[in-house]
């Protein structure tokens, strides 16, 4: 089990995604999909 490692992982791609999304002006659609992610991730 890796869950530290996917969840490093995760954070990462989202750090990366929401700078990219400031830079372009575009947050909103990707906040939306991130926070999808980060609600699975903490169902479980």
């Amino acid at each position: 089990m890796r869950n530290m490692n996917w969840l490093s992982i995760i954070g990462s791609v989202g750090i990366g995604i929401a700078a990219y999304n400031m830079m372009n002006g575009q947050g909103k659609q990707m906040q939306e999909s991130i926070s999808n992610l980060t609600n699975m991730g903490n169902q479980k």
